[in-house]
């Protein structure tokens, strides 16, 4: 795919413009448009993602997972003071799956999860394990300053595999 990455210096309103831009084919994966104000330190950044695929963000969730795979499509803005941005949109996820390293197992889900003021919002979302069995995820995962995760769900279901443990690796 293409890249492009864009700065310029706008005198009247004495910001950074930034333009960041990946495309795959004619798709536009990740278009990124917005201003930077070094004298207060303040970001406006509009993101716009397009079946995008999910496993450029593993290794921020690599504590829990070592697997991610799928695409997303959505919509986001990173808005506020360098130091304390908040993120705030929608993120359709398509045919995503996640490995939980802790348990050895493997959930897919197609869905839409809200990000709230850096929250990943989880409503009644469908998850369901290799063998295809339904659990409905509710809660949240918290990223504290974009960078620490905090993880309250709640997992309702009925014979949907959550471990899967080989001997070895049950020390």
């Amino acid at each position: 795919g293409e890249g492009i990455f864009i700065t310029e210096w706008a005198p009247g309103s004495n910001a950074i413009q930034m333009l960041a831009s990946t495309k795959k084919g004619s798709v536009k994966q990740l278009h990124a448009i917005g201003n930077y104000v070094p004298q207060n330190k303040f970001i406006d950044l509009d993101i716009n993602l397009e079946k995008l695929r999910v496993s450029m963000f593993q290794p921020f969730i690599s504590v829990i997972s070592s697997e991610l795979g799928g695409m997303v499509t959505g919509n986001l803005t990173l808005k506020g003071k360098q130091g304390d941005l908040g993120l705030n949109g929608n993120l359709d996820f398509q045919k995503t799956s996640m490995m939980l390293d802790y348990t050895n197992t493997r959930f897919s889900f197609t869905d839409r999860i809200i990000v709230s003021n850096n929250e990943f919002l989880f409503s009644n979302l469908e998850a369901f394990d290799s063998l295809g069995n339904k659990a409905v995820l509710n809660g949240k995962i918290s990223a504290y300053k974009l960078k620490e995760l905090a993880v309250n769900l709640k997992l309702e279901t009925t014979d949907v595999m959550v471990l899967n443990l080989t001997e070895d690796q049950n020390d």
